[in-house]
């Protein structure tokens, strides 16, 4: 899955599926410090610093470099994603989410009002896409219910990118 042709201005970018969606999201990450600056918002606590830094330490000796270039917010509740969205200023600085939909996921907020708290993450998200890529990562949701929030979110993107979940082992059947 190469997305470096898609990340232009302009892009609003989805990469849908399970935990390798993250671990992408990070190599995608540690590429992009390379070059310039980036905003990141940990919406569901995926944001793993080890990994980030592994991969960062693959290209240079000089992480505390690329790490000032991260900007990093993170969020535990729908009301903090849709705060930061609203704080991020319009810039040509690339824009990660990781795991975009997981509090909204959470069994404490009520359905209409995630969507109405989704709607102003999404003005916000087609706002900020106007001046540099945004790319978020989805996990499916845990009920039927949350669909859709994933449609809506889906309905906004330019480019998706779904990773089909692993293959279960074939298991041996029981003989009696």
């Amino acid at each position: 899955m190469d997305l470096h042709p898609a990340l232009a201005g302009g892009q609003f970018i989805v990469l849908y599926g399970s935990s390798a969606i993250i671990t992408r999201a990070h190599h995608l990450v540690a590429t992009l410090l390379r070059l310039q600056d980036v905003n990141l918002l940990d919406a569901g606590g995926r944001l793993q610093p080890y990994l980030l830094i592994h991969l960062i330490r693959q290209h240079t000796t000089q992480v505390d470099v690329w790490l000032e270039r991260l900007h990093l917010q993170r969020a535990f509740t729908a009301y903090q994603v849709a705060a930061a969205l609203e704080t991020l200023p319009l810039t040509s600085i690339p824009l990660v989410i990781l795991d975009f939909l997981a509090t909204f996921y959470d069994d404490t907020l009520p359905l209409p009002q995630g969507r109405v708290l989704l709607q102003r993450c999404l003005t916000q998200c087609e706002r900020l896409r106007q001046g540099a890529p945004l790319l978020v990562t989805l996990s499916p949701p845990p009920q039927s219910t949350c669909g859709p929030l994933l449609s809506a979110v889906l309905q906004h993107a330019t480019a998706f990118f779904h990773e089909p979940g692993p293959t279960p082992l074939p298991t041996q059947l029981s003989l009696w």
